[in-house]
């Protein structure tokens, strides 16, 4: 494999990694203010 293939494809792996995360808290971020106003009766 070509190094900067290599550079490039572990560049798109972190990148995808960081987004998934990223997402992952989003979702954990809505389910508690969903939780938070289903207990505050709105």
């Amino acid at each position: 494999m070509h190094p900067d293939v290599l550079t490039m494809f572990s560049h798109k792996v972190h990148f995808f990694h960081t987004a998934l995360i990223d997402w992952r808290d989003m979702i954990g971020i809505e389910s508690n203010i969903l939780n938070l106003c289903q207990r505050e009766g709105l």
